[in-house]
C-alpha cells in the first residue's frame, strides 16, 4: 500500500473517529437538553391539568373533566390525559374508551405519590414518560381546614419525540460530516501528493540506478529532511557510478565472477590477485569430435549448438561453486579452491564433472547430434593469482597440476571421467571408481596411477 493512500486512511480514520466522539458528546448533551426541557413542560401542564380538574373531580363533573383532559393531549407528543379518584378510576380522559377503567389495568407504571412524580415506563408499543401529582382538596370541619387527597392528574409523554429530535441531529451531523470528510479526504490526498512525490522521485531514481543507469540525477526541490534524502541519493549514485567504472576496468583483466567475489571483500583476496600457491582442484572439460561433427552445419548453428552445450557445462561447475577460468574453444577450464575454498572443493569438482555428464545426456536426448565430452581432474599445489601482460591479465592457474589435469582431460573419452591419484585417495567411498591401467604423460616420468569415475 503506497504511504500517499495509508496517509489519507490515517487522516480520514482520524477525522471519523472525531466526528463519532462528537457526535456521541452532542447526541447525549442534547438528550439531556430535551429531556430537561420535556421534563420541565410535562411537570407544568400536569400541575395546571390538576388545579383546573379539582372543582369538576370534586363535583364528580366528568364531563367537564374529559374536555380538561382532552385540552392537555393537544400538546405534541402527548400520548394520555387522565384524571383518577381517589380509588384509582379513571374519571377523566383524552380517549373516552378509558373511562371508568381502573388505573392500574391501563398504566401499572403510572407513578404514584403525594408530590409531582416522573416515571418511565411502556404504553403500547411506545415509551412514555408518566407525569403524575396529586388532586386535593380543601376540607373545612369544625376543629378547621384541611387538605384531603381526592384523586390524581397523570400526563403521558412520548419518548419517541426526544428520539427523533436525536436523529434528527445525529443526521445533521452525519451530512456535515460526509461533506466535510470529502473536503478533508481531498485535502489529504493533495497534501500527502506533495509530501509523497519526493518519496516517488526517488523510487523512480531507485529503479534508474537498478537499470545501471548511475547518470540519473534527482533535482533537489526542498530544504528539508526530504531534501538532504534527495541529496544523499544523489551522492550515492555518484559513488555507485565511480565504483561501476572501477569494476568495469577490473574486467578487463579478470573474470567476471572473480571481480565479483573480489569486489565483495577486497582486502582479503588481494594477496592471491599478486600470487600465491594453493591446492586447488582442476577440471578440464571438452567436446570430443565437435569439429567433424559440425562441419556440415551453417556457422551460426555451430556457435549456437556450442554455447547450449558450454552453458549447460559452465552451469554445472557454478552450481558446485566452482570458478569458471577459461574457455577454450569447445572446451573449458574450471578451478575450485580459488580464490574462494572450501572443505570439500575436490568433492564439489567431481560432483561438477558428473553433473556436467548428465546434463549432457539430456541435452543429447532432444537432439540428432549426439555430443559426448571428456573430463580430466586433478587435485594438487598451483600457482593462483593474476598472469598476464600489462595490457590484458588474468586471474588464472599455473603450474604441473593444472597440466596433469589436461592430460587426463585427453586420455578420457566421449561420457567419461578420469581423475587423478590424489582425487581418488580424496573421494574414494563417495564416488563409485574403476582403477585404470597407469599411464605415461608428457613431463612425467613415472607411470601415473588414474581412476576413472563411475556414473
Amino acid at each position: 500500500m503506497k504511504i500517499r493512500t495509508r496517509f489519507s486512511i490515517l487522516i480520514s480514520s482520524l477525522f471519523i473517529i472525531l466526528m463519532a466522539v462528537l457526535t456521541m458528546l452532542l447526541s447525549t448533551r442534547m438528550r439531556s437538553i430535551l429531556l430537561t426541557e420535556m421534563k420541565s413542560k410535562g411537570s407544568a401542564m400536569v400541575m395546571g391539568l390538576a388545579a383546573n380538574a379539582e372543582d369538576a373531580l370534586a363535583t364528580e363533573d366528568d364531563l367537564y373533566l374529559v374536555s380538561f383532559c382532552k385540552d392537555a393531549a393537544r400538546m405534541e407528543g402527548t400520548v394520555y390525559a387522565l384524571v383518577v379518584d381517589r380509588d384509582g378510576i379513571i374519571r377523566g380522559a383524552n380517549d373516552i374508551t378509558m373511562l371508568s377503567k381502573r388505573l392500574d389495568e391501563i398504566l401499572p407504571f403510572a407513578a404514584k405519590g403525594e408530590s409531582l412524580r416522573t416515571k418511565l415506563g411502556r404504553y403500547h408499543s411506545d415509551e412514555v414518560y408518566d407525569f403524575s401529582i396529586p388532586i386535593t382538596s380543601i376540607l373545612k370541619t369544625r376543629r378547621g381546614e384541611r387538605l384531603i387527597r381526592i384523586g390524581a392528574a397523570h400526563l403521558g409523554i412520548s419518548k419517541r419525540s426526544i428520539d427523533e429530535a436525536i436523529r434528527n441531529l445525529q443526521l445533521i451531523i452525519l451530512g456535515f460530516s460526509l461533506i466535510s470528510l470529502s473536503l478533508g479526504l481531498l485535502g489529504a490526498h493533495l497534501l500527502s501528493y506533495f509530501m509523497t512525490r519526493p518519496i516517488d522521485e526517488l523510487t523512480k531514481g531507485a529503479v534508474e540506478i537498478g537499470k545501471g543507469n548511475f547518470d540519473y540525477r534527482i533535482p533537489v526541490k526542498s530544504q528539508d529532511e526530504l531534501g538532504d534524502l534527495t541529496r544523499a541519493f544523489n551522492k550515492m549514485a555518484t559513488s555507485l557510478k565511480e565504483k561501476e567504472l572501477i569494476k568495469d576496468a577490473f574486467r578487463r583483466y579478470v573474470s567476471h565472477q572473480v571481480a565479483e567475489e573480489i569486489f565483495k571483500d577486497p582486502e582479503r583476496y588481494l594477496k592471491s590477485l599478486k600470487g600465491e600457491r594453493r591446492r586447488v582442484t582442476i577440471l578440464f572439460a571438452d567436446i570430443r569430435g565437435f569439429t567433424p561433427l559440425t562441419e556440415n552445419l551453417a556457422p551460426e548453428c555451430v556457435v549456437s549448438l556450442l554455447n547450449d552445450y558450454l552453458t549447460v557445462m559452465v552451469g554445472a561447475v557454478f552450481d558446485n561453486l566452482g570458478t569458471l577460468d577459461k574457455f577454450m574453444g569447445d572446451a573449458i577450464m574450471a578451478v575450485f579452491g580459488a580464490p574462494v575454498s572450501y572443505d570439500d572443493d575436490v568433492k564439489r569438482a567431481v560432483s561438477a564433472a558428473v553433473d556436467i555428464q548428465k546434463r549432457i545426456e539430456e541435452l543429447n536426448q532432444n537432439r540428432e547430434i549426439q555430443i559426448r565430452v571428456g573430463i580430466g581432474i586433478n587435485f594438487g599445489e598451483a600457482v593462483v593469482g593474476n598472469i598476464g601482460s600489462k595490457q590484458r591479465m588474468d586471474y588464472t592457474v599455473v603450474g604441473d597440476s593444472v597440466n596433469l589435469a589436461r592430460r587426463l582431460e585427453g586420455i578420457a573419452k566421449g561420457g567419461e571421467i578420469i581423475v587423478s591419484e590424489p582425487v581418488y585417495r580424496e573421494v574414494k567411498g563417495i564416488f563409485p571408481m574403476q582403477p585404470l591401467e597407469p599411464v605415461q604423460v608428457k613431463g612425467k616420468k613415472d607411470l601415473v596411477p588414474i581412476f576413472k569415475v563411475g556414473l
